[in-house]
């Protein structure tokens, strides 16, 4: 599974050269409710960010990261110039599912499905909520499942496909 990192300037000189630079790491395994957040984000964004969208990307990248720095933390160390491209990468890494380790054949098959929108990825999230929870689960425990988890589904169900050579043999 792929991590992500951020830097952030925890110390600055009195000159206010960056003196120290702390770097975080993504947990391995993002819940599905995180990555249902990022792109419902991404699915809302317009073309460039105001305060209430740069407030909520905070908010966000705060979650990713687990908490293992605060806003403020994230608002002083960033910076200005970068700071909101750093944060969008963040968000698009968690959205797009560049966390998730899986195999050529589910890859191949996730890839293939045509996406044309992050509104349409949005909907197509939704449905697999929606399916996973009309068994009778937890709405609950399934946000808080990891999201290699939705992509292991997957994975084993791409498994039991039987490939065929021919449009005839599919059919017999």
């Amino acid at each position: 599974m792929e991590t992500n990192s951020i830097d952030i300037i925890t110390k600055f000189s009195d000159d206010y050269v960056p003196i120290q630079i702390d770097t975080y790491v993504t947990r391995p395994n993002i819940s599905l409710m995180t990555v249902y957040e990022c792109v419902s984000f991404l699915s809302s964004l317009t073309d460039k960010p105001n305060t209430n969208d740069i407030q909520v990307m905070l908010d966000l990248v705060v979650r990713i990261y687990d908490d293992q720095f605060t806003k403020r933390d994230l608002m002083n160390g960033l910076s200005s110039q970068h700071g909101t491209h750093a944060l969008y990468e963040q968000i698009l890494f968690v959205a797009s599912g560049k966390n998730a380790d899986i195999d050529n054949d589910v890859k191949k098959e996730v890839e293939g499905q045509e996406v044309s929108s992050w509104q349409d990825y949005k909907s197509q999230l939704n449905d697999l909520i929606k399916d996973m929870t009309k068994d009778g689960k937890d709405i609950n425990e399934v946000l808080n499942l990891p999201f290699i988890f939705m992509m292991n589904d997957l994975q084993q169900e791409t498994k039991k496909v039987e490939r065929q050579e021919s449009m005839l043999d599919a059919f017999l």
